[in-house]
């Protein structure tokens, strides 16, 4: 009954909750089984080989939501829609529908959190996107597993970290060579004139331009998203 390159349809319901029937049973159980681990590429390509079974993928979640779900007999209410770009690419989202999040999970439409899906494959699903009808991977799952780093809106990426230990580095290297001027390089008795000369060629780091650069690479590295 469930078809692919669709969106969701009265057809699919019986299908959609039996899947979480079954995925709360075995999280109650306290030993649900391991996934296969899958690409992109192989979910989009063989949705027919892959529905219903559960598999696996890492990636980093750009977006999550708490959606409302139809009246159902499982007592569910609302779920989480998450848009995962997966590890490796393509820019392109794998949409997951997770039952509960892990605490202090950060919500949003622009967030940045690593994370690992162990769940199951539903369907290829069929999405209105800004420009086009697109299509994604659609998996169901307990709730993700996370990554030690979260970054929630447009919070710190790696290239920001590098910047920052960068901009440290510079700094910190500056004040050395100033310090080093002064120590070796100065006569022993003070004298403004003579001190001049020795800090002559010195490049030193205004902090307000290096919070300026720090503050272009941020936004650059914040607005990217996958494509969707």
């Amino acid at each position: 009954l469930v078809r692919d390159d669709t969106v969701f349809r009265s057809a699919d319901q019986q299908a959609w909750f039996a899947i979480w029937k079954r995925l709360q049973e075995e999280a109650a159980a306290g030993s649900p089984p391991r996934g296969r681990e899958v690409t992109f590429a192989q979910l989009f390509g063989q949705p027919r080989s892959f529905r219903g079974r559960r598999v696996r993928v890492a990636g980093t979640i750009r977006r999550l939501q708490e959606v409302a779900a139809p009246t159902n007999a499982l007592g569910i209410a609302t779920y989480w829609q998450a848009w995962l770009e997966p590890a490796g690419g393509p820019a392109a989202p794998i949409v997951v529908y997770f039952l509960d999040l892990p605490p202090g999970i950060p919500a949003g439409m622009r967030v940045e959190i690593p994370a690992v899906v162990d769940g199951v494959f539903f369907k290829r699903w069929a999405y209105q996107a800004s420009d086009a009808i697109r299509l994604a991977p659609l998996l169901m799952a307990t709730e993700p597993q996370l990554s030690p780093r979260i970054t929630s809106g447009r919070g710190q990426t790696p290239v920001v970290g590098w910047a920052l230990v960068s901009i440290g580095g510079l700094l910190a290297t500056t004040w050395l060579a100033l310090r080093y001027a002064a120590t070796s390089q100065a006569p022993k008795r003070h004298h403004p004139e003579l001190l001049d000369a020795d800090f002559r060629g010195v490049t030193t780091t205004d902090p307000r331009e290096a919070l300026g650069r720090l503050a272009t690479i941020e936004d650059g590295a914040g607005d990217r998203e996958p494509h969707r």
